[in-house]
């Protein structure tokens, strides 16, 4: 029988997850400040209260005023998202109340982990995020409790049928992976800058997925103004289409001559030559042969402006403009510097496929 995928509401980390999160898993979700934990977390949330499941969001790390104040310029409705507050107790007493004999881990353990389980057992969620589990880790007094306490919290929630997110920071789960055991599965998040320090680079990771398969490798993503946003690194496989060969005419009857009829459909061809020769004007060329017959004609710009495009066109007979205003030609230009080479990728299927 075939599961039932649980759908994250991300786009593109679906795919990576071979169609979504799996029914009553623990998922570890790793990432260093400002790698996006909380958002993807809350962005699932959002994703799951639209399907009427039922959510909890147990806070460590922020109030739940400043959660809700952070997120909401995304313009998710998080109201049916219920929210436990532990920030005040894992906070502690003020300045003139520290503790004096015990150390705070040993004081506040037991209270804390109970509260954990009534919030749990009261609220009976679908789907749980615990941000961040870091700071079960800093109430343990050694890392056998730790262990044990953390393996009977995975057990209960998957004895409760709830899909439960935690999150925890890579510094922590490299000195201590027992929490990684315990869990289902890892997800890793990555934010780094580029070589030469040109340009951040955000990436998603699939470490562990049990009992299910994956896309491995990072995958790029954003956090734009509607969410995290992924693109899968996929690795493209050749496939055999059948189809009746044609040729791209350039309408240079001594180029298509030379070139036995033009240029043959469904292949890729490369014109090289120096700076000044005319690869763009030829480039375009093609594109508007084969446009005004009705094929579509994507133009990708990485250099030259679209008004110096059409400039140029205009300048050697070469007529652009009504091809863009009747759609047959589409002139996308793209900043190498703002787009992930996935990305890229993604929208030239977009542009193929339509």
């Amino acid at each position: 029988m075939k599961d039932s995928r649980i759908s994250t509401g991300i786009s593109g980390l679906d795919e990576i997850l071979n169609g979504g999160f799996l029914p009553q898993s623990s998922l570890l979700i790793v990432g260093g400040p400002g790698t996006g934990k909380t958002i993807l977390s809350l962005q699932f949330m959002h994703e799951s209260t639209k399907r009427k499941a039922s959510c909890l969001y147990i806070t460590f790390a922020e109030p739940e005023e400043a959660i809700r104040r952070n997120v909401a310029g995304f313009g998710w409705d998080l109201s049916s998202v219920v929210f436990e507050d532990f920030t005040k107790q894992i906070n502690g007493p003020g300045p003139s109340e520290e503790y004096s004999v015990f150390p705070p881990s040993e004081v506040e353990k037991e209270p804390v982990w109970q509260r954990l389980y009534r919030a749990i057992d009261e609220h009976k969620p679908d789907r749980l995020v615990i941000d961040s589990a870091t700071f079960l880790r800093y109430l343990s007094t050694d890392d056998y409790q730790f262990r044990k306490n953390i393996q009977r919290l995975v057990n209960h929630l998957s004895m409760k049928k709830c899909l439960s997110l935690l999150l925890f920071e890579p510094a922590e789960l490299e000195r201590e992976n027992a929490l990684a055991l315990a869990v289902d599965g890892v997800i890793t998040l990555h934010n780094e800058i580029s070589r030469g320090l040109v340009t951040e680079i955000r990436t998603v990771e699939v470490n562990k997925l049990r009992g299910s398969s994956f896309l491995s490798g990072r995958h790029p993503f954003r956090i734009t103004a509607d969410g995290v946003t992924i693109w899968p690194h996929r690795v493209e496989r050749l496939k055999k289409y059948s189809y009746e060969r044609t040729f791209l005419s350039s309408g240079i009857s001594e180029l298509d001559d030379l070139l036995m009829g033009g240029i043959p459909a469904g292949t890729c061809t490369l014109i090289s030559g120096p700076a000044g020769v005319g690869k763009s004007t030829l480039g375009a060329r093609y594109l508007s042969v084969a446009a005004s017959k009705g094929i579509k004609a994507v133009l990708y710009t990485f250099e030259e402006g679209l008004a110096s495009i059409l400039e140029r066109s205009r300048s050697i007979g070469m007529d652009l403009d009504s091809l863009l205003e009747n759609g047959s030609l589409i002139v996308r230009e793209v900043n190498p510097l703002e787009l992930y080479p996935d990305e890229l990728l993604e929208t030239l299927r977009s542009d193929i496929l339509k």
